[in-house]
Formats: C-alpha cells, sequence, structure tokens
C-alpha cells in the first residue's frame, strides 16, 4: 500500500541520514587528527621555524594547538581561505610548564 512505502521511504530516507551524518563525523575526526599530527611534527622535528599553512576551514587550525602571527585572507575559486603564517616552538616541557605556574 501506498502507507508502507512511504513508511519504507521514511526508514530508508533517515538511515540515508544517519549514514552521512557518521561518515561526516569520521572526516571531521580524521581532519582533527591530520591537523593535530602535523602540529606534533611541527614542534617535535621544526622547532624555531617558520610555517605557513593554507587553510579553507578556521575550526581545523585549531587543533595545531598554536596561535598564528600572520593571516592573509586568499579566495580561490570563490572559496575563502587563509594563509597562515606560524611561529613554531618546540613541545612544552614538564619544566616549563612548572615554571609557568602561578605560585601560591
Amino acid at each position: 500500500s501506498r502507507g508502507e512505502q512511504r513508511q519504507q521511504q521514511t526508514r530508508g530516507g533517515r538511515k540515508w541520514e544517519q549514514q552521512q551524518w557518521q561518515q561526516q563525523q569520521e572526516e571531521e575526526d580524521d581532519l582533527a587528527d591530520t591537523w593535530q599530527q602535523l602540529s606534533i611534527f611541527l614542534k617535535q622535528q621544526c622547532p624555531g621555524a617558520e610555517a605557513w599553512v593554507l587553510s579553507g576551514n578556521p575550526e581545523v587550525t585549531q587543533h595545531l594547538g598554536m596561535r598564528s602571527s600572520k593571516k592573509r585572507s586568499i579566495s580561490i575559486g570563490g572559496m575563502k581561505t587563509a594563509w597562515l603564517k606560524y611561529e613554531v616552538r618546540g613541545p612544552v616541557t614538564a619544566q616549563q610548564v612548572a615554571e609557568e605556574q602561578p605560585i601560591q
């Protein structure tokens, strides 16, 4: 009957939406992990270096855990992107963390 067909289409549509949402979440997690790995590489292998990255998503660059020292807005094919400069410092040591803690 038409009612059964509509119910099946609705269930199928919901299942498809859920699969799309799960896939999007996995892609976002992978993207965050990639930027975190870049941060680890830069801090461990390139302390003191200057790194420029191009990103069209300001949310993912937060996963670098660094603050950009320069930012240039660029439009590529109508997409807004940012050309970001980072001054790479080495990994933070336990001693540096302790030194930054206020004495009580």
